[in-house]
């Protein structure tokens, strides 16, 4: 949609109270930390048209995103998927820097990035031949995504500033740059043609065109001690996550639903605890948090369900298929069903930093309940029986299963492949 005639630019003020939500979500409990003022907002209108209705899938084989979709569902087809178990490592990327960003895989690319000072992105072919690899002085904050033949990379450093680079994934080199006031700390989306994204501890999530680096609107939320750190886009809305600081604020969170296109938070909802992650999918939203898991209402953000005890509180991943929803703690993957929240299994290898699923198996990457180990692991969806393990001695940090391997990198800057 065009947006001359559709709204002027402008800024919009806002506050939960136009949500119809109370203005006070701290905790009954006055020991704990609580909110100094009723949530806000801006909204800010940029020269780039949105897209926040994507109406195609991934193409086949791909997992060009952090959450596999624009909705964050985390659930490739069962094409993506290697053929049979167990899984053989076919080659190994070595970077010898510390943790990995991604990785992100389409049209037989795989892309991802480092962390910390002398930050590596590089990209490889499926088969791990090497095409380009560029090293800059500035940190990779979160992990890339793909958009058509451009790579969006989150990257900056306090000498340079923060922003989002458009790269053509033939070469790495920059097509555009996007600067922001923050780091990126909730991994860019794509739909269609806009990019998603959400900034720091200016708690900010904003769209633009993945063509140009333009912007397209940005939503604003008050206080300097929250953080956007999920994203997820869906039938014409963004769903945003909200941490408060683990310093001044950690028992508070939020998900709010935003219409790009009108500039209207339509919904809030109080999570109670720091948002960890989010998923979309057939009219819910299911969010991890330090509480647990919950499924809300994606039209009205009313509660559907929740499953809260000491084993899932520190879930930090969330993946739905259409009938089960995943999460993923640092030492377990827990299996719910969609329609009521019922248990269904319980694996013991986390997926707090590796959570994928694709056809019948869930990828997961983390630490073992049962050994001082990391580990790398298939579990199947219907009952979580193993499959498939293969132990590490360094953390996962991120995964995708795309062109029939799993593809998971490490906090020590290795990208393995297994097929």
């Amino acid at each position: 949609m065009n947006k001359i005639g559709r709204r002027r630019a402008l800024t919009v003020f806002g506050s939960a109270l136009v949500a119809g939500c109370p203005t006070d979500f701290g905790p009954s409990d006055d020991s704990r930390p609580r909110t100094p003022e009723p949530l806000e907002w801006t909204v800010e209108d940029g020269p780039a048209d949105v897209t926040a209705d994507p109406d195609e899938r991934p193409a086949p084989g791909s997992w060009p995103m952090a959450g596999y979709d624009a909705a964050g569902t985390g659930a490739a087809p069962a094409e993506n998927a290697p053929e049979g178990f167990p899984l053989e490592r076919t080659w190994i990327h070595t970077t010898a820097e510390h943790v990995l960003r991604g990785p992100v895989v389409a049209d037989g690319t795989v892309l991802a990035q480092t962390a910390y000072q002398d930050s590596i992105l590089f990209a490889v072919d499926t088969d791990g031949e090497e095409r380009w690899s560029v090293t800059r002085d500035d940190l990779g904050h979160a992990a890339p995504a793909i958009a058509g033949d451009t790579g969006v990379v989150p990257r900056g450093y306090l000498e340079t500033g923060e922003y989002l680079d458009g790269v053509s994934l033939s070469d790495g080199g920059r097509r555009w740059r996007h600067e922001l006031p923050e780091a990126v700390s909730a991994s860019p989306v794509v739909a269609g043609d806009t990019v998603f994204a959400g900034r720091g501890f200016d708690a900010t999530a904003l769209a633009i065109d993945a063509r140009s680096g333009d912007l397209g609107v940005r939503l604003t939320l008050s206080g300097s001690s929250i953080e956007v750190v999920r994203v997820a886009v869906a039938d014409g809305r963004a769903y945003v996550g909200v941490k408060g600081s683990d310093t001044d604020y950690p028992n508070l969170g939020w998900v709010l639903a935003f219409d790009p296109n009108a500039g209207a938070v339509e919904w809030v909802y109080p999570a109670d605890a720091p948002v960890a992650d989010l998923a979309v999918r057939d009219g819910s939203v299911y969010v991890v948090n330090r509480e647990g898991l919950a499924s809300l209402d994606a039209d009205s953000g009313e509660l559907e369900w929740d499953a809260r005890d000491e084993e899932i509180r520190d879930a930090e991943s969330v993946a739905v298929t259409e009938d089960t929803v995943f999460a993923g703690s640092t030492e377990r993957v827990f299996a719910f069903g969609t329609d009521a929240g019922d248990r269904r299994w319980t694996a013991p290898v986390g997926g707090s930093n590796v959570l994928a699923v694709a056809g019948e198996t869930v990828f997961t990457g983390g630490r073992r309940l049962d050994a001082d180990t990391w580990a790398f692991a298939a579990f199947a969806t219907e009952d979580g029986r193993e499959r498939w393990r293969y132990d590490r001695n360094a953390r996962p940090t991120g995964g995708a299963v795309a062109a029939g391997r799993f593809f998971v990198g490490t906090e020590r800057g290795t990208l393995h492949c297994f097929g």
